[in-house]
């Protein structure tokens, strides 16, 4: 491939200055490359189909998959900007022999900040505390210090990792959960998915920070929520469909649940209507805990561009997607 031009093809789908991709930076992170680059800036809802036959590689936030599997023939790799690539899944647009990397990683700097703020929210009652203040309401919330409060982290990678550093920050009790059950150096224990309702009775807070699977679906379900304890505390940075938002809304409702903070939903933007907007003693962020407006494109841009010398050089990539995974 190095012997002729490379071939890439980078799709926007919007021009807001911290999300879109620039020529300027995808040439920057290629500028080691002892190649040719023949770039083509395309566009999510109208793609250049010719660009995207003759594209060796394709970077972007978000992409058309239906154009990839009618014209994208030559593709070696499609690398997204973002973690997340649950919308992919299956992969059957993906070209026979390309890969798909994504951006996990990136985001741990933001996560941390993001967890340490609403694990002592949650632990101050801030939830509870803010619907008060709406409600003109002067009713005071006494709470334990969180030292030796037990937070269980769904999902062990960048950002779960990321919050456990926050908790140990906090002198809280990790727990960890994933698929595997192996130790991680983050967590004080660590155990696998189908031990999970063996340690959501110990939690005084729940964390969810796994990816969206057929594994992970639906993982909060309303008979998981009832085994925690009176008063525990939720965040999720994972994706809105981990949970069951009905159920999640009925709990704090009862006060069964003392507060949630929540920053992803099963549909985004929150629709108007959503009855999300009017739960109790749930704070609700627009999808912000772990990205940042300066360096984010840079940072998922700098695996892309490792992604490619590697390939050039006939070296595994890093960040690959397995299909069977879905992450």
């Amino acid at each position: 491939m190095s012997n002729r031009p490379l071939s890439i093809y980078v799709e926007n789908y919007t021009t807001d200055e911290h999300r879109a991709i620039a020529k300027e930076q995808v040439e920057a992170c290629l500028r080691d490359v002892d190649a040719p680059l023949n770039i083509t800036m395309g566009w999510h809802a109208t793609p250049d189909v010719k660009a995207l036959a003759i594209s060796d590689f394709i970077v972007a936030p978000r992409f058309n998959t239906a154009a990839i599997l009618q014209h994208a023939r030559n593709l070696k790799l499609v690398h997204c900007i973002n973690a997340g690539v649950e919308r992919y899944m299956p992969l059957d647009w993906l070209p026979v022999g390309a890969v798909l990397t994504n951006s996990r990683g990136i985001h741990a700097v933001k996560a941390r900040e993001y967890a340490l703020m609403s694990l002592l929210m949650l632990n101050t009652r801030m939830p509870v505390l803010a619907d008060a203040k709406r409600a003109r309401i002067w009713k005071p919330e006494f709470t334990t210090p969180i030292l030796g409060k037990t937070v269980v982290v769904v999902g062990t990678g960048g950002i779960g990792g990321a919050i456990a550093g926050a908790a140990k920050s906090l002198q809280m009790r990790v727990i960890g959960v994933n698929r595997s059950g192996n130790e991680h150096s983050d967590f004080d224990e660590v155990v696998a998915q189908e031990r999970l309702e063996e340690v959501l009775p110990y939690a005084d807070f729940v964390a969810l920070a796994c990816p969206l699977t057929i594994a992970t679906r639906n993982l909060f379900s309303e008979d998981r929520l009832a085994l925690l304890k009176q008063g525990a505390g939720i965040l999720n940075m994972a994706r809105g469909g981990v949970i069951d938002t009905a159920a999640l809304i009925r709990m704090l409702e009862e006060k069964r649940l003392s507060g949630a903070v929540a920053d992803v939903f099963d549909q985004e933007p929150l629709p108007e209507s959503s009855p999300v907007w009017d739960a109790p003693h749930l704070i609700v962020t627009p999808h912000i805990s772990c990205d940042s407006p300066v360096g984010y494109v840079d940072a998922g841009l700098a695996i892309f561009g490792s992604n490619v010398r590697s390939l050039l050089a006939g070296r595994e990539v890093t960040n690959r997607v397995d299909p069977d995974l879905q992450y």
